[in-house]
């Protein structure tokens, strides 16, 4: 815990620095009203949700369709426990998942599920990286981010004025020897999931090819 304070009062010093002017001292931490738009409150447990009230952070709890990561139903689960015992320190962004996909009846019961999401408080949407990097269909191809069947789903978002957060992709990192990455946190990041580290999967869609699918679907979804 103290360890992730101390990171938000390093990325909070960039800005009394570039302020200029005396508008900020350290001295302001306290008082200024700051949101941590990452974080995955997986765990009932509420010491990160108190000591953000703390500090005086406002929170974003992503879902993720991750495997690493509880079962989807019970990260909302828990991002409604957080929401509900703190609704002004805690929102959470909602996903759907992609088991079924070439079932008929994927798209509605996915977009049931964002419904019920929305309804119960979801302020976005996040689609992870396993679109693009993991997922394939009955065909064995990846599937990307721009395949048309995620346009009703896009397109439903949009009509509700609902956030899409996207991880499409990865660092450039991603596609270098550890040895030569920029970040410590890439490096070790990679060294523990090699199934995304795309140096060693040059089979894979490149970056350029990760962003121009998040292109080609913006384009079509705007």
């Amino acid at each position: 815990m103290n360890k992730r304070l101390s990171l938000a009062a390093l990325l909070f010093l960039p800005l009394l620095i570039s302020c200029g002017g005396g508008h900020f001292t350290m001295a302001d931490f306290q008082r200024v009203k700051k949101i941590d738009a990452h974080v995955h409150l997986n765990a009932g447990n509420a010491a990160f949700v108190e000591a953000a009230q703390a500090h005086n952070f406002r929170l974003l709890t992503i879902n993720v369709d991750y495997p690493d990561f509880p079962p989807v139903a019970e990260q909302q689960r828990l991002a409604l426990t957080h929401q509900q015992a703190h609704p002004a320190q805690v929102a959470f962004a909602a996903t759907f998942l992609m088991h079924g996909w070439d079932e008929p009846g994927w798209q509605e019961g996915a977009l049931r599920h964002l419904d019920e999401a929305i309804a119960a408080g979801a302020v976005a949407v996040k689609v992870w990286k396993n679109i693009g990097m993991d997922f394939r269909g009955q065909d064995s191809a990846l599937v990307m981010i721009d395949n048309p069947r995620f346009d009703p789903i896009f397109q439903h978002l949009l009509q509700k004025n609902v956030v899409l957060i996207g991880h499409q992709g990865e660092p450039k990192n991603c596609w270098l020897p550890i040895d030569e990455m920029t970040v410590n946190n890439d490096k070790s990041y990679f060294k523990e999931h090699p199934q995304y580290h795309m140096y060693l999967h040059p089979e894979f869609p490149s970056y350029e090819e990760q962003m121009s699918a998040r292109d080609r679907m913006l384009e079509r979804n705007r």
